[in-house]
């Protein structure tokens, strides 16, 4: 148990990074698409569904985050301890 509490705790930690890397893209997306509907090239539906991809990408980091911290709690709890790692 404590083994697979340890893996899904790393794959969780991945996971995180691979979702801050895609909100820092997303957040550079819609700075673009700002711009493109700004300057007519694109239509304001463009600039929305880039607004609503990163809403999902910060609902997705935050979802991550508290299995993260549900996981930890766990192992502390297999190792006897109080504190959360």
């Amino acid at each position: 148990e404590t083994a697979r509490l340890y893996v899904t705790a790393m794959a969780l930690q991945a996971r995180q990074r691979q979702t801050e890397q895609a909100i820092t893209f997303a957040r550079e997306a819609v700075g673009v698409m700002q711009k493109r509907v700004s300057s007519a090239n694109s239509p304001a539906a463009e600039l929305a569904r880039a607004r609503v991809e990163l809403s999902h990408l910060l609902l997705e980091e935050e979802d991550i985050e508290h299995q993260r911290l549900v996981t930890h709690r766990q192992l502390a709890a297999q190792w006897g301890s109080l504190e959360v790692p």
